[in-house]
């Protein structure tokens, strides 16, 4: 299969590296360094038991690169709209398009480049963090859960194995929209208080004091998303983010990747689409309010 790989950071290298050892493999970044790289060496992935580079091709420009059958989006979510349109002419009628971003409503932005029977939403519970140029680190493993947003399962399936052949233990999961928000719970609990705190994903699910930070916001997640429709417990939704915090405990979460790169975070998609749909419901959430708006302290640091 060939599969373009939008957004070539630490997951995008994660999941090109292990898919390009059955399939082409094209890596779409505008990180010059990162592409100069990965052509000139591959991509080098530190694992548990060593050091491995696997082969492919990368490109900034885009223009060149056609017949596609599966994209899969790795950039930021807030960058999603114009990452596409810059690199539109790579969709074809049947290319399938998979979003393992962070955040909420990456489908909705990405219906407005390819159809939507053959968008597929995931989530990913691998943790990767960025080494330098061309080269990450698999920080931590788990499953990848995907669902296409409409219709039948078949392009999930289809994809489902050949991740799985690729090492990514990977499920087909018939409903989408709780998908979406298990993995925003996630998120919105491991996030910005790793950020905040400068500590690594463990620190949610091992110390008492962020623990209870984070309980506190994904409550307030949990009402809201069962005002849009949901039937979420606190339990079933705080437990998971504890789950996902230990089996990536070594490693930093991508928000505070960024604040150590100086580059804008996707907080308003994260806790602040929790505070935007309250706002529907004229429902207070003081703690991811105020949590927004600490990382947006952060970001005013760097960002003028």
């Amino acid at each position: 299969m060939k599969i373009a790989v939008i957004g070539s950071g630490a997951m995008g290298c994660l999941y090109g590296a292990y898919l390009s050892k059955d399939n082409e493999v094209i890596m779409i970044d505008g990180w010059k360094d990162n592409v100069e790289k990965i052509n000139e060496n591959g991509i080098t992935l530190d694992e548990e038991n060593g050091s491995y580079t696997y082969k492919a091709k990368a490109y900034e420009d885009s223009r060149d690169i056609n017949d596609v059958d599966l994209v899969i989006v790795f950039v930021k979510s807030i960058n999603t709209i114009s990452e596409l349109n810059k690199h539109k002419n790579i969709f074809k009628e049947d290319t399938i398009v998979l979003t393992l971003q962070n955040g909420y409503g990456n489908d909705e932005d990405i219906m407005k480049f390819v159809k939507k029977e053959n968008i597929i939403i995931g989530t990913s519970s691998h943790s990767s963090i960025m080494v330098g140029p061309g080269h990450a680190k698999h920080a931590g493993c788990g499953t990848t859960h995907i669902s296409t947003v409409v219709g039948n399962q078949d392009n999930a399936e289809k994809v489902a194995e050949i991740f799985n052949k690729a090492r990514f233990i990977t499920e087909v999961n018939n409903d989408v929209k709780r998908l979406i928000w298990s993995k925003l719970f996630v998120n919105i609990a491991i996030n910005p208080l790793t950020t905040i705190l400068k500590m690594n994903n463990g620190a949610v699910a091992e110390n008492d004091s962020v623990k209870e930070i984070a309980a506190k916001l994904v409550k307030e997640a949990v009402i809201v998303a069962n005002k849009e429709g949901m039937n979420f417990t606190f339990e079933e939704a705080f437990n998971n983010a504890l789950d996902v915090s230990y089996k990536t405990r070594l490693s930093k979460s991508s928000m505070y990747q960024d604040t150590l790169r100086k580059a804008k975070t996707e907080i308003d998609k994260i806790n602040g689409t929790v505070v935007r749909l309250s706002s529907k419901y004229n429902i207070e959430c003081p703690y991811n309010s105020m949590i927004c708006d600490l990382v947006h302290a952060i970001e005013s640091e760097y960002i003028k």
